[in-house]
């Protein structure tokens, strides 16, 4: 399966606090609460079609309006684009395993 068909992985768990049972944890304890909120905003945006509002608090709070919409585009944009690409079947380039090797020295 090529690698951008991976959903986003999260963490659920059963809380008695919450009212579905799950809690989505946020990551890794060294994560600050904006990398927690992206993470969790893409499993909210693709789970649940939304943002939710704490998440989305906490994202308002650190982000403009423009970076706020680039969130819902790039998240929606990659859920649309997912699913196509498998169902057409198309691979990845040649070039895109020897450079994900490389990233680090790239980026």
């Amino acid at each position: 399966m090529p690698w951008w068909v991976s959903k986003p992985h999260y963490t659920i768990t059963h809380s008695s606090s919450n009212t579905d049972g799950r809690t989505r944890q946020p990551g890794p304890p060294f994560w600050d609460d904006v990398d927690a909120a992206l993470t969790r905003s893409v499993g909210e945006l693709i789970v649940d079609g939304t943002i939710n509002e704490p998440t989305w608090a906490t994202l308002a709070a650190h982000l403009d309006k423009q970076q706020l919409l680039d969130v819902v585009f790039t998240v929606g944009t990659y859920d649309l684009l997912a699913p196509l690409f498998n169902a057409l079947q198309m691979g990845v380039d040649d070039d895109i395993p020897a450079l994900m090797k490389r990233y680090d020295q790239l980026f």
